[in-house]
């Protein structure tokens, strides 16, 4: 497949680990109770965001370096509300983290073909669309492009050992440092976002009025 990146490697891992859950791990949504057969646009993927370090899963046990496990979905409405049964189950009990997860999309499906142009691809290639980002294919797991959703977020019982177990099994992919931190880091980048209405200092009438000022100080005028 031609869309297939050259540095593949530089993607995702050649050889997978399912002695451990870690960032950027890739699962397979039938596999964990997140795909709804028959729900048009039900994530087929959701990848890991929790940390590295705050997700120790060895040989199907967890121990936890910090409160949370966190999974970035690729998927559906129903899986947020599983979320939120997890979140009140933490508040409940500490005992039981999640595991929170984001999903992935099919790229073409998300981006409207009558809208799927070259300025929005390269936007999205280019880190501009904070709530997107893109996965290559590999050309075996995904054989075309894909999009990660950091919009659509579940969580997984980190607490329950068959869920564990589950999500050890459903692993597909696993991607490799540094693209894993990329990831990471524009999640975080997307929910740290601020926005505040500042059309006035855009507006070109501001924009001549403060060129006139600046020539003014200097004596330009």
């Amino acid at each position: 497949m031609g869309l297939i990146p050259k540095n593949i490697d530089s993607f995702y891992k050649s050889n997978l680990d399912f002695g451990g859950l870690y960032q950027g791990d890739i699962l397979q949504a039938d596999k964990i109770g997140l795909k709804e057969e028959g729900v048009e646009g039900s994530p087929d993927y959701w990848m890991v965001i929790t940390k590295t370090c705050d997700l120790s899963f060895k040989n199907d046990e967890m121990t936890l370096r910090g409160e949370n496990i966190s999974l970035t979905p690729i998927s559906k409405l129903k899986l947020i509300l599983k979320k939120f049964n997890h979140v009140e189950s933490e508040i409940l009990s500490k005992i039981k983290p999640p595991i929170v997860l984001f999903a992935i999309k099919n790229l073409l499906s998300t981006f409207l073909l009558s809208n799927f142009n070259n300025k929005k691809i390269k936007s999205l290639l280019e880190d501009k669309i904070s709530r997107f980002m893109f996965l290559p294919p590999d050309g075996k797991i995904f054989n075309e492009p894909m999009i990660l959703d950091f919009n659509i977020i579940v969580g997984l019982d980190g607490g329950d050992a068959e869920e564990v177990d589950a999500a050890l099994k459903s692993k597909v992919l696993e991607l490799v440092s540094p693209f894993r931190e990329k990831v990471a880091q524009n999640f975080a980048t997307h929910y740290s976002n601020i926005g505040f209405d500042d059309s006035c200092i855009r507006d070109d009438a501001y924009l001549t009025e403060l060129q006139a000022k600046y020539n003014e100080t200097r004596g330009l005028t």
